[in-house]
């Protein structure tokens, strides 16, 4: 399959105007695969500087320790689309920045949201949010690793990753499988190393199950260390997602998809 043609994360990658309440750059746009799409959508959670002077995201250590995650499971980056669950880069990182706390009576909080590890959602932040849920719509991957527990919520409205890591779940709006894990920055060495263990089982279980089961194909590639999806023959449509479901139980899926929030 050719890359998407003009989907919303390519038209409206960029905004102008006073930065949002907490954020200190950005944004960040998406990264466009740079050669055939394999289907694949990376989702993080933030940029860092790092990924603000570069202007793409997972720049950083981070970024680094995903790529050989990423090498590990003969995924090519270069074939993913990249993105952040929020383009901006929050002061020194803290992502609770973007986020109230349910309890305070004067914070500016988005409207039916489901409740986020960090508490509730900036309103100022919803249109990031209904921009990330639009660009799914649009881009259609086959599978979406959400790295992160702010990733996995935006992604399917679900708090916390070490009780869904490894499992797919239906993305909020989309019929997409979604399949939650660590942030590569836990996984760095100063923090939990063996979350890298954990990241390329996720890649090599399901992601990589649900890439074939879609509709890839494979071929020798010598960029990689094994064979490597490299081409995506359709998404995951509503009929797709039915024929997936044996497969889905059996990887470990949710029976039921997240509530719908209104996204208007």
């Amino acid at each position: 399959m050719g890359l998407p043609k003009n989907p919303a994360a390519l038209r409206h990658n960029a905004a102008s105007g006073p930065l949002p309440p907490g954020a200190v750059a950005g944004p960040v746009p998406y990264a466009r695969p740079r050669a055939g799409w394999n289907g694949l959508l990376l989702l993080g959670e933030v940029p860092g500087s790092e990924e603000v002077n570069a202007g793409v995201p997972f720049a950083g250590p981070a970024g680094r320790l995903l790529d050989r995650c990423l090498e590990e499971a003969a995924i090519l980056r270069h074939q993913c689309w990249i993105a952040n669950a929020i383009r901006y880069r929050p002061e020194e990182n803290r992502v609770r920045l973007f986020f109230a706390d349910p309890a305070d009576p004067t914070a500016d909080i988005a409207p039916s949201l489901p409740a986020a590890p960090h508490g509730l959602l900036l309103e100022a932040y919803l249109p990031e949010i209904r921009f990330l849920w639009q660009a799914i719509l649009d881009i259609q991957p086959a599978v979406i690793l959400a790295l992160g527990a702010t990733a996995t919520w935006a992604a399917t409205g679900l708090c916390g990753v070490t009780k869904h890591r490894g499992t797919v779940h239906r993305a909020l709006h989309a019929d997409i499988p979604v399949v939650p894990t660590f942030h590569p920055a836990s996984a760095l060495p100063s923090r939990t190393p063996e979350n890298a263990a954990a990241i390329v089982e996720d890649l090599t279980g399901p992601v990589k199950t649900l890439l074939v089961a879609s509709g890839y194909t494979e071929h020798d590639n010598p960029d990689a260390r094994d064979h490597a999806p490299t081409r995506y023959a359709g998404h995951v449509d509503k009929g797709t997602w039915n024929t997936l479901r044996p497969l889905l139980r059996a990887l470990g899926t949710t029976a039921a998809a997240p509530s719908r929030t209104n996204i208007q």
